[in-house]
């Protein structure tokens, strides 16, 4: 599963958006037979510029403990939302706001 979110977000980031979103859909099918972090799909959505998904999931992360979101504040993934107020309420929430 990994390897299939790695390729969604090279897809993704390099603009094709088509491929990206078929291995979404593939690493989604992946999910319903075996665990896959919900920060994937989080970072795939980013990537494909879907930022309301992105913030619905990225919610759901931070819930369910993802281990991604012990770098919340610091891991460049995030760099694209960063700059979005709701990205700064959820630092505040999980008490990551300086």
């Amino acid at each position: 599963s990994t390897n299939i979110f790695l390729l969604a977000c090279v897809d993704a980031v390099t603009g094709r958006k088509k491929e990206a979103m078929v291995l979404r859909a593939k690493l989604k099918n992946i999910s319903t037979r075996m665990f896959v972090p919900t920060s994937y799909f989080v970072f795939i959505e980013i990537y494909l510029g879907n930022k309301n998904e992105a913030f619905a999931l990225l919610r759901k992360a931070v819930e369910e403990k993802d281990t991604y979101m012990i770098g919340l504040k610091t891991e460049p993934k995030f760099d694209p939302i960063r700059s979005d107020p709701r990205f700064a309420n959820l630092l505040r929430e999980v008490h990551l706001a300086q």
